[in-house]
């Protein structure tokens, strides 16, 4: 009976586990064809935070708002302009709509392009350093979650943000597409390279994100390799192979090898296919561009590997051993003692405000080999440049000190503007902004404290332009006068800037966020606000001095417009003298004593503005603690 029993029970058993093979089969083949198996529970929990982030959808639909306003714009402005045609014909017309769809599409593909990449940038520059920092890194690798899945699990995250803003400019495109002029190849090139680009730069911003804890010294540390990998490296090889005599075939490997370099031929091979140069090597270069990518995310999981180990095990970093410092035994005053003065550990006095004392110690790269390494490697690339202008004999002319005046300056605002956006998130995120609320000081001083620190972190960038301009007074290719105009222009970015990221920094918790609305003010002030009042009068068939006198608060248009007039090397037409200043305005060529009025006039602006925003971010100290 109990033989017979087991023997039901056991049929029964099967009877019910055979219905079930069929279910298990469809979870196995759907977690396979999702890539569950590939990005494991990483992506999805990334996934669910995000999608509960109501910045991410904001995001999503200022950039569509965006992007239709610039198509109207270019819209309207071609419709006018079709109205000169002959007689209005419809031929003309019809001509007129397929060059603004041209327009509208490379300008909308070019700036996806670039933004990506940018947005890619700042999106991943907390991606492995918040593990570290909250230390949970370690905690995550005695889970079966390995470090490949980390890593591949917060970059399919990241980069489905991107791809979502992607995808919803897709049917804009499609509809501009209907006015004929470009082909669908071009747009399917274009978000290809678009792709393949955004992820190799995610790739080196989560390497960096490996190495450093700080988000502004990964946002930077990215750009600067990024710069040399695509700026400096092909034009120094460029140079030589020049010099050489030997240049054939290297625009097919830079062209496969850079993806700047493909993405412009093949705008170009597009807009202007009469002039097209030879075939496009676009897939080749997406390819090789995701073969570094691979390569750089098999180093990602390798370090990621070391860095949690070395957390589960009490260390501190990846690169960070333990130090054993001396310590002070007794107690007792520590300045002016002999026996305690200079050696490690001792207690140091702090004079004045404490969080001015502490943000103008904080340096801006912790590690001494990193701030040696950063100094003589800018230095040595500057020296570099100079050498190559000196060897074309171009190192005094006037468009050679525009360039590195406008590489200056825009270097200068983009570390600024990072910088600024950090100080008071980075408390948030570090859960000590709490504790620094509750000591004696008040909000004004604290506000004030971080500024300090903001002009401390910042002034080192803009010592290349200062470096620059003071080397080339003594030899005589600029005039001193540009020391003031550059320095008045820098002095009213400082307060601006300082001011808009100690308020955004208030505003958001998350330093991603306060850094990319930093950006976007600027990008919205000196872009998009300039191009729709340029383009107003196109549409109305209006004046556009309103237009040019809003363009001279640029502060590159003021670089270029001082560096101009100030240059050792005039035009051949024009007679040099010393005390004679021409300044060439957007809005009409000016004196030096007007010039000095336009710019006073707009760094008083500027700083008026700087201040308005830090009153309110003195305000917003204490709301939204937590």
């Amino acid at each position: 009976m109990s033989h017979k029993g087991t023997k039901g029970a056991a049929e029964y058993s099967e009877g019910l586990q055979g219905p079930r093979l069929l279910p298990g089969l469809i979870r196995l083949i759907g977690s396979a064809l999702t890539l569950r198996w590939l990005t494991g529970p990483i992506f999805d929990k990334e996934l669910r935070v995000s999608s509960r982030r109501r910045r991410n959808y904001v995001l999503r639909f200022l950039y569509l708002a965006a992007l239709t306003l610039y198509v109207v714009l270019i819209w309207l402005a071609a419709m006018h302009e079709s109205g000169y045609g002959p007689s209005g014909s419809g031929a003309y017309r019809i001509s007129m709509m397929s060059r603004a769809g041209q327009t509208v599409i490379l300008s909308i593909v070019a700036f996806q392009f670039a933004a990506m990449q940018l947005i890619a940038i700042v999106m991943l520059s907390t991606s492995i350093s918040e593990e570290i920092y909250h230390k949970t890194l370690g905690v995550l690798m005695t889970t079966p979650v390995g470090s490949f899945k980390i890593v591949l699990g917060k970059l399919l995250s990241r980069l489905l943000q991107i791809v979502i803003l992607l995808a919803i400019s897709l049917p804009l495109l499609a509809i501009v597409r209907v006015l004929g002029g470009v082909p669908w190849a071009f747009i399917l090139a274009g978000l290809c390279l678009t792709l393949s680009s955004t992820i190799l730069v995610a790739s080196v911003t989560m390497l960096f994100s490996i190495l450093s804890r700080r988000a502004y010294a990964v946002i930077l540390w990215t750009l600067m390799a990024l710069g040399v990998v695509y700026i400096l490296l092909p034009a120094l090889v460029g140079w030589a192979l020049h010099h050489a005599g030997s240049r054939r075939g290297f625009e097919a490997v830079l062209e496969i090898l850079h993806p700047h370099v493909a993405f412009a031929i093949l705008a170009e091979n597009t807009m202007n296919p009469w002039r097209a140069g030879g075939t496009s090597f676009w897939p080749w270069s997406c390819l090789a561009t995701l073969a570094q990518a691979a390569l750089l995310l098999m180093l990602c999981t390798k370090l990621v590997r070391k860095a949690a180990l070395r957390q589960a095990n009490g260390e501190r970093g990846l690169f960070i051993r333990r130090r054993r410092h001396a310590s002070v035994a007794h107690a007792g005053p520590v300045a002016g003692d002999s026996e305690t003065d200079g050696v490690r550990g001792s207690i140091r006095r702090i004079s004045g405000c404490p969080i001015i004392w502490k943000e103008l110690r904080t340096p801006m790269v912790r590690s001494r080999f990193w701030q040696v390494f950063t100094v003589l490697g800018v230095i040595g690339v500057v020296l570099i440049s100079y050498a190559i202008c000196a060897s074309e004999d171009a190192l005094y002319d006037r468009d050679t000190h525009i360039t590195y005046g406008v590489i200056f300056v825009s270097l200068g605002i983009l570390v600024t503007a990072v910088f600024s956006a950090t100080t008071i998130t980075t408390e948030k995120e570090s859960r000590s902004w709490p504790i620094l609320l509750l000591t004696p000081l008040s909000d004004g001083r604290i506000v004030l404290g971080k500024a300090a620190g903001i002009l401390r972190r910042c002034l080192p960038a803009w010592g290349l332009l200062f470096g620059h301009v003071i080397l080339f007074i003594l030899l005589g290719a600029i005039r001193p006068v540009a020391l003031l105009h550059l320095a008045m222009l820098v002095i009213w970015l400082l307060a601006f800037f300082t001011g808009s990221g100690l308020y955004f920094g208030s505003l958001f918790r998350r330093t991603t966020t306060a850094v990319i609305m930093n950006l976007a003010l600027a990008l919205a002030i000196w872009g998009m606000l300039t191009f729709i009042f340029y383009i107003a009068p196109e549409i109305t068939h209006g004046s556009r001095d309103f237009a040019d006198g809003y363009s001279s608060g640029n502060p590159l248009v003021q670089a270029v417009v001082t560096l101009e007039a100030n240059s050792s090397r005039p035009r051949p037409y024009y007679p040099y003298h010393l005390f004679y200043y021409r300044y060439d305005w957007p809005h009409g060529r000016k004196d030096l004593e007007a010039t000095n009025a336009i710019m006073s006039a707009w760094m008083a602006g500027y700083i008026l503005v700087g201040v308005v925003f830090a009153v309110l971010a003195k305000n917003r100290v204490r709301r939204h603690i937590f």
